[in-house]
């Protein structure tokens, strides 16, 4: 394969064309990668972005990040009431 200009006519064009992979190597390839093992990144990946329930997961997985943002900002909230009721008690 190599690369060659184009002189604008379609009718020149010579697409790649997929062929099976020569046995040799595809037995090398399945010997190295190592399929039957999920990675602890792919499976971090799915968890997070809600694949391991279908339909619902990714809508679950929205709503929970919803409720970390809402429970952190009712502390934040919360803590800052608290630390002004303390100021005004230390100024009487």
């Amino acid at each position: 394969m190599r690369w060659s200009a184009w002189n604008g006519n379609p009718a020149h064009l010579k697409w790649s064309l997929s062929r099976p992979l020569p046995e040799d190597l595809r037995q090398t390839l399945a010997r190295q990668s190592r399929q039957h093992i999920v990675p602890l990144e792919r499976f971090l990946l799915d968890l997070h972005s809600g694949r391991f329930i279908a339909g619902w997961g990714p809508y679950l997985m929205d709503a929970a990040a919803l409720a970390l943002l809402l429970l952190s900002a009712s502390g934040s909230f919360l803590w800052w009431q608290q630390l002004r009721k303390r100021r005004r008690h230390r100024k009487k």
